[in-house]
């Protein structure tokens, strides 16, 4: 679909990924209606696009309504949604005071997240399919917001993982469901991004989060979901797909007697000793590049190395730093591995291909004692 000219719903567009996509779809020449429960965020940000602003409430049936109808009423009915609004919550099952977490925190979350984006959906599509088809016999694009957390949901978001597993478990049947009326769906699952509320965590913290992330390693940019939101309606043949923008992020979790021991790509919680500590070891006057291939990995927050120079760590970390190495070989009891086994010298295998040889030795001698035997004989009888 070409986004020149076309009317779009952006709901949650008053900030962050929202406010996002809604100024790149007008960049692109969308007529736009930023849909907000905060109406002073969507007034300015539709002021500064030349789009209009509505105060709306996705998960109300009466409210979304009656959005879509004034943004009807201004720019014509849309072929465009990008629902966008959502809620976030953190809260275990069970609380330090061993009380049960409150039913209505679950019940809200996934009621904004789940059930608004398929009440904005639905009436989206009513209006939608009523309209005459375009080009390959299209009528309209959706575009739904699930999260990372739908794949890899952490610690306190039984919520907001359901409510966005929800969303990523519909995308498909809806989009079949609309075929026939020519609209298509997708879903985008957004990693970590540099959000408002991410923006109120500590800047260590942010930095944190971001070393987490693969490639590359900073938060993601909200202007880069709103080009693959635009890009998904402009691209005919996407249709029904969930697609991760998270940078390879993958938050996993295992554990050991039903504690947390690691999650990939951060350091596992090691309890700090403190005061003076006794270790045994070797000194070592440089860092070995054990079981290392390439250039190694940059010194920087959050980091994981396998091998440390000591005049890198001392330069990154503004600590004085020893120029030597401890290779530590006591066991201090705090859960990391230091005795690590030896690699194998491969012996099983030498012995396997000596006996190849040996039992092709025995062949070789075999074949030439029957020919020979063979020979002698037929010298026999012709003698």
């Amino acid at each position: 679909m070409n986004i020149q000219g076309q009317a779009a719903l952006v709901t949650g567009g008053g900030s962050g990924l929202g406010e996002a996509t809604a100024r790149e779809l007008a960049r692109l020449g969308a007529k736009v209606a930023v849909l907000d429960l905060n109406l002073d965020n969507a007034e300015r940000v539709a002021k500064d696009i030349g789009g209009v602003a509505i105060k709306c409430n996705v998960s109300d049936p009466d409210s979304m309504a009656q959005a879509i109808e004034a943004a009807a009423a201004a720019h014509g009915p849309a072929r465009i949604l990008m629902q966008i609004a959502g809620i976030g919550s953190a809260k275990r099952v069970v609380g330090k005071d061993g009380n049960a977490a409150p039913l209505e925190d679950f019940i809200k979350v996934v009621n904004v997240n789940l059930i608004g984006t398929y009440n904005a959906a639905r009436l989206f599509a009513a209006a939608c399919a009523k309209l005459d088809p375009m080009e390959d016999g299209e009528r309209g694009a959706m575009v739904f917001t699930a999260s990372v957390a739908a794949f890899d949901g952490q610690v306190g978001q039984q919520a907001y993982s359901a409510s966005k597993g929800g969303v990523v478990g519909m995308t498909l049947p809806m989009a079949r469901d609309l075929a026939q009326h020519g609209i298509r769906v997708c879903t985008i699952a957004p990693g970590l991004f540099s959000t408002p509320l991410m923006k109120t965590l500590p800047e260590p913290v942010q930095q944190s989060l971001a070393a987490s992330i693969p490639f590359p390693a900073r938060l993601g940019k909200p202007e880069e979901f709103a080009e693959l939101a635009c890009h998904i309606v402009s691209n005919g043949h996407l249709n029904g797909e969930v697609i991760r923008l998270d940078g390879a992020l993958r938050h996993e979790l295992r554990y050991t007697n039903g504690k947390r021991i690691e999650r990939e790509g951060v350091v596992p919680d090691v309890p700090v000793p403190q005061g003076r500590q006794r270790i045994e070891g070797s000194v070592r006057s440089h860092a070995t590049r054990v079981m290392q291939l390439g250039e190694a990995s940059a010194v920087k927050p959050g980091a994981i190395l396998q091998n440390v120079d000591p005049g890198g760590f001392a330069a990154a970390s503004g600590l004085h730093v020893h120029a030597f190495i401890i290779e530590q070989l006591n066991d201090t009891h705090d859960g990391l591995v230091r005795d690590w086994p030896a690699p194998s010298a491969g012996v099983d295998k030498h012995r396997g291909y000596a006996f190849q040889w040996y039992a092709l030795a025995a062949v070789a001698f075999l074949f030439y004692l029957i020919t020979g035997i063979r020979s002698a004989s037929k010298r026999n009888q012709q003698a």
